[in-house]
């Protein structure tokens, strides 16, 4: 009788964990690290989003749709002027307000940064950015890597705080173009 009692009850927690097991199953997200994509060549210098201007309908078509299962992103860029050249990236983010019809709330200045080109040079010849300096207040945890203008590829990640889209502008002086890529997990 002890015995079936015992049973029982191991079976009933054995149950119980595999339905947990089961449900918590669906909520596990496979991450991996995504590939290095083209988000944007920057021919012209743009100012930020004023206050004013940081409405849905100011998100830019050639935003960087953010995928689901990505839960941070890393940014990297470069330029084809040469050693030290400067620009101030802002990045911006946004979330979907009705997806069917594309639309998006309001935009969220995700923080700034200003980026110096280094020695290293990129597989298209451009010069990678070497220093990276966070400028402004940024809504999220940030990590920067190789930052320290030792003519390396200098690197900025973030957590993407549920934006649904991603996007930046640069302001700089010069004629040089400027390319930004982007990748997460």
């Amino acid at each position: 009788m002890i015995r079936k009692l015992i049973h029982k009850w191991q079976n009933r927690k054995l149950i119980k964990f595999l339905k947990e097991k089961e449900k918590m199953g669906s909520v596990y997200i496979k991450t991996r690290h995504a590939p290095w994509v083209s988000y944007k060549t920057f021919e012209a210098s743009a100012t930020a989003l004023g206050v004013t201007e940081r409405k849905g309908a100011n998100v830019p078509a050639d935003a960087y749709n953010i995928p689901e299962m990505m839960n941070n992103m890393e940014v990297r860029a470069s330029a084809d002027g040469g050693d030290g050249d400067e620009c101030t990236a802002s990045f911006y983010g946004a979330r979907w307000k009705d997806k069917q019809h594309q639309t998006y709330d309001d935009v969220s200045l995700i923080g700034t940064a200003n980026l110096t080109t280094g020695l290293q040079i990129a597989t298209d010849l451009n010069n990678y950015v070497d220093t990276i300096v966070p400028t402004d207040r940024w809504i999220t945890e940030i990590h920067i890597a190789d930052a320290k203008g030792n003519n390396g590829m200098a690197r900025i990640a973030f957590d993407t705080s549920g934006y649904d889209v991603f996007f930046m502008s640069l302001n700089y002086a010069g004629a040089e173009n400027w390319k930004v890529q982007v990748s997460g997990w």
